[in-house]
């Protein structure tokens, strides 16, 4: 009997942490999920692959927790990469009609966008995505080309790149895990699937992942993704910054930044004192502001950063998600509302929410659903079932059982 169905898996390598989601893609695209796992990342620096061994057990460990708990191992898989390596940029393709009645046609605007792979780049670096984010007929702007009238055609789009060496390692490890490698993708690509309603991609939307070392940032509109960027600064740079100014534990200083701080600081009392242990004097009592402005600071260079790379851009009101585990800050949304007097949503949509219990789960998911959304997944060549014979089956089902 053919199978109606095609087990998947989406994988997002993380600098934290692993995660795998196994899900069922059905012939209509429908995705249901079956198992999840995550692993601690090791074998991972600052971004790049250090360790080929310690990544690959941290990635099997992840993957083996999923088919434990969906009771399958899929064959497929799509995949992030590490953050480090990956760049953002701009480009552009120009083609002259083929077409002798003028008009444009969907080859001339395939070969425009083949023209604007031709881009200045690094040995190491590969092209992983190329996205049309705007289109121009005889130097007019215009929302879609095909069919337009005229004989030059100009389109704009953001080109995302990965790393060579990083790529062929990560593909390396899942053909020995057992797997095919259908797709990798960047971080940003994946987690904007699930964590933005499609009538925020369609407005227009700013997206900021606050992760364990990077923060990623896609500024996204109609659809597409109009830039981007990698900041390698994260949740664990503030949990550093307690550690090194407190003089307490990395545990302890996780501990701390999520339980007590309040990254709006307006919010903390002069008064209030917390207790901390100390690496060398024990327990004491500190000002739980002292602890805020630690973390304060360092958000506020992470978002400095983003408004000086024009990705919170003054010409646009674009409202702000916020994910990944350093989202999750106290007082953060208030904070970004107050500074860029902005609309702000904290993890996963209410569609999203009914599917996911937690936002960690995003860019593996998402995975799965950028494989669905550029065919990557071959699940269009499943049977689809008869609609006549559906109806007809269960009428003589209950044809039957009234005979009874």
């Amino acid at each position: 009997m053919t199978s109606k169905v095609i087990h998947v898996m989406g994988l997002d390598v993380g600098s934290s942490r692993v995660c795998a989601v196994i899900a069922d893609v059905n012939a209509h695209g429908k995705v249901a999920v079956r198992g999840i796992g995550t692993s601690i990342t090791s074998g991972i620096q600052s971004g790049w692959i250090v360790d080929e061994g310690e990544l690959s057990k941290s990635v099997d460990r992840a993957i083996s927790r999923a088919v434990a708990q969906a009771g399958i191992k899929p064959l497929h898989v799509l995949t992030n990469i590490p953050s480090a390596g990956v760049r953002f940029l701009h480009s552009a393709g120009f083609v002259v009609a083929k077409e002798e009645s003028g008009q444009i046609t969907a080859e001339d605007r395939a070969s425009a966008i083949q023209l604007s792979k031709n881009i200045v780049k690094d040995i190491q670096e590969r092209i992983m995505h190329v996205i049309p984010i705007s289109y121009k007929v005889e130097g007019r702007p215009i929302e879609y080309p095909i069919g337009a009238y005229g004989r030059n055609l100009e389109v704009g789009v953001s080109v995302i790149l990965g790393n060579q060496a990083t790529i062929r390692v990560l593909t390396q490890i899942l053909n020995r895990l057992g797997f095919q490698v259908n797709g990798l993708m960047a971080d940003v690509i994946a987690s904007s699937q699930v964590m933005l309603s499609l009538h925020e991609q369609r407005r227009g939307v700013i997206l900021i992942d606050i992760g364990g070392r990077f923060t990623k940032i896609a500024v996204i509109q109609n659809q597409s993704l109009i830039k981007g960027a990698i900041i390698p600064l994260g949740g664990e740079t503030v949990t550093s910054d307690i550690s090194q100014c407190l003089n307490v534990t990395l545990p302890e200083a996780e501990r701390l930044k999520l339980i007590y701080s309040d990254v709006n600081i307006g919010r903390v009392s002069p008064l209030e004192s917390i207790e901390v242990t100390t690496k060398d004097k024990g327990r004491k009592r500190i000002k739980a502001q002292l602890l805020s402005q630690i973390v304060e600071a360092r958000i506020s260079e992470i978002f400095d950063l983003i408004y000086k790379k024009n990705l919170i851009d003054d010409a646009n009101d674009f409202p702000i998600v916020l994910g990944g585990g350093g989202g999750q800050l106290n007082g953060l949304p208030q904070y970004i509302e107050t500074r860029f007097a902005r609309k702000v949503r904290v993890g996963l949509p209410d569609d999203m929410s009914r599917i996911l219990e937690n936002p960690n789960y995003a860019s593996a998911y998402g995975a799965i659903l950028q494989g669905i959304q550029t065919q990557a997944i071959p699940y269009n060549k499943l049977p689809k079932e008869n609609v006549v014979i559906k109806w007809l089956n269960t009428a003589t089902a209950i044809f039957n059982k009234s005979k009874v």
